[in-house]
């Protein structure tokens, strides 16, 4: 009798450590997939973030676009009511003021320029032969210019594209 009752605490003993085992990793499991939603909630959240900073930095871009088309409009305007006033100007010069631009030269060719510009778009400009260019301060033309080198500019809308007044550029250094 005595070992019936040495193997029925052996028994019980067994199956107490069994079961712990079995609940020590069922918590495991739990844990793991508890981390693992964990995980892809923030991932949801992190995707979504970078959505709302495209989604923003989208709708600030077309901001400052439909800005600039708003002061294109008005200076075209302005250039309508001199000329209706009997005012001759150069074609270039119609509006009241210019518009500038400044960055590094991405693109040149003999009818256009493209300034590239920090934190905005590029802007291409169209070069006619009443366009003053210089380099270094002194009387060039757009095949001197090259990729690259510092340039500001002064455009004017003729019609409703942008044409450079003046570029100034400046030697790579």
């Amino acid at each position: 009798m005595r070992k019936l009752w040495m193997v029925g605490v052996l028994a019980a003993a067994l199956f107490a450590q069994t079961a712990r085992a079995e609940d020590a990793a069922k918590e495991r499991r739990e844990a793991a997939a508890a981390t693992g939603d964990q995980m892809k909630q923030e991932g949801r959240e992190m995707k979504a973030g970078a959505q709302q900073a495209g989604d923003d930095a989208q709708r600030e871009m077309r901001e400052q676009q439909a800005k600039t088309k708003e002061e294109m409009r008005e200076t075209q305007h302005d250039a309508r009511q001199a000329s209706a006033q009997g005012e001759k100007k150069h074609p270039l010069f119609e509006g009241k003021d210019n518009f500038d631009v400044e960055g590094k030269i991405q693109k040149v060719s003999a009818k256009s320029i493209t300034v590239a510009r920090e934190g905005l778009p590029a802007a291409t400009l169209n070069v006619s032969k009443d366009t003053k260019i210089e380099l270094d301060g002194e009387q060039a033309s757009t095949k001197m210019l090259k990729q690259g080198q510092d340039v500001k500019a002064s455009f004017n809308l003729k019609g409703d594209k942008p044409e450079a007044v003046e570029v100034k550029a400046q030697k790579k250094q």
